[in-house]
């Protein structure tokens, strides 16, 4: 099992992880994968009907919710047919099944690879999109035949027809090939800096601790009446509000958030605040360190201070705060990179000498470096074939 050791001498309360169980079972592995089946049909269908994202935040509800349940029922077994219950370490191995399929499945990333049969679905005589940019499109990036998209975007149908499973065939083998190596670049990436964030930098990574708990002292966590209470005060509200929907006259609870617009100068140039009453995010708050916490929002109010203050004075409005992100990003990664300079010269020379590091590296370090470097000639392959065909076309 997965049990977290508190580190000595750490100030950050980093945890170390030790592994007193080895080997992943089969009746593991077949759960996992029909839970994140079910996961993933339920991720998508809740993004179509423009409900809840669960994986709009970095802790999963979806993937919570399912080792909840999970854990329940393996409480129950455990007491019926022990030698059936499932391990610690199968409770561990499920959940990061669910969490990367969610991540595959999720809205911020199947939404954007999604509509890319959107340009022939639309097209009109009134954008031209036709004879604008369909001959730059191949024909095995997307779908482009009207008789299998009708349906695909009025529904009423099936996927699991001749036609449209040869169709999709192409498109489905490209992208999930795609996807396939970003997640092994990724991975390859993790190998090279896993040792400088968690053993140097003893980063907490605190989003952790909630599953690890639950995975590794069920009958602890299932025992604790606070948490029965909490947890019964914040489904309580979810079941109230949601049984409104069918039932106008019960009463709510305004969970959500509220904006509020200045319409008066100098006002105005602030833009709107957002008020917000909502369980699952004070639930995650507890999770940040409080020099994060503190920093979300008093640069939250330095931001409206700033565009109060600057617009009122030069009268403008936009002052590219997306931009100083994108440029606060760039920054961290050159600072990551400095800090961590000692760590990846030994890395490179450990690599070049083909030596594999003894401090629990599941890979060494030569075959992530070949790993990345294939990833990355990997993409700009998928472009050249592109351009190279859609001219030849």
């Amino acid at each position: 099992m997965w049990s977290p050791k508190r580190a000595e001498n750490n100030k950050t309360h980093c945890f170390e992880f030790q592994s007193k169980q080895s080997g992943i079972s089969f009746q593991a592995l077949t759960i996992g994968l029909i839970l994140a089946i079910v996961n993933s049909y339920w991720i998508s269908v809740n993004d179509y009907l423009k409900g809840l994202n669960h994986t709009y935040m970095s802790l999963f509800s979806n993937a919570i919710f399912t080792l909840f349940v999970l854990i329940l029922l393996n409480f129950l077994l455990q007491k019926l047919r022990p030698k059936s219950a499932l391990r610690e370490s199968d409770l561990s191995v499920i959940y990061i099944m669910i969490v990367m399929v969610s991540t595959i499945s999720g809205h911020r990333m199947t939404r954007f690879l999604g509509p890319i049969a959107h340009p022939f679905w639309f097209a009109t005589p009134e954008n031209d999109w036709r004879n604008m940019f369909w001959r730059l499109i191949p024909e095995w990036f997307t779908v482009r035949d009207e008789n299998v998209l009708h349906d695909f975007f009025l529904g009423d149908s099936s996927f699991f027809i001749p036609l449209y499973v040869k169709s999709w065939l192409g498109p489905l083998i490209y992208w999930s090939a795609f996807l396939f190596v970003l997640c092994f670049l990724l991975i390859c990436i993790n190998t090279v800096i896993r040792k400088q964030f968690t053993d140097r930098e003893r980063l907490a990574y605190p989003i952790t601790w909630l599953p690890l708990t639950m995975s590794q002292s069920p009958s602890v966590l299932l025992r604790n009446r606070l948490m029965w209470v909490r947890f019964g005060i914040a489904a309580g509200v979810g079941l109230l509000n949601g049984l409104k929907v069918f039932n106008p006259w019960l009463p709510a609870v305004p969970v959500g958030w509220e904006t509020i617009v200045f319409h008066d100068k100098p006002w105005s140039y602030m833009g709107s605040i957002r008020i917000s009453f909502q369980p699952f995010v004070m639930g995650l708050s507890f999770f940040m360190p409080l020099d994060l916490a503190f920093s979300a929002w008093f640069f939250y109010f330095l931001k409206k201070a700033a565009q109060l203050s600057i617009g009122a004075v030069t009268g403008q409005r936009h002052l590219h705060f997306d931009e100083q992100a994108q440029g606060a990003w760039i920054g961290l990664g050159i600072l990551a990179l400095w800090i961590g300079r000692k760590h990846l010269t030994s890395v490179i020379q450990q690599a070049g000498a083909h030596q594999i590091d003894s401090s629990r590296e599941n890979v060494a370090y030569r075959f992530s470096f070949l790993g990345i470097a294939g990833c990355l000639l990997f993409f700009p392959y998928l472009h050249i074939r592109r351009v190279f065909l859609c001219g030849l076309s």
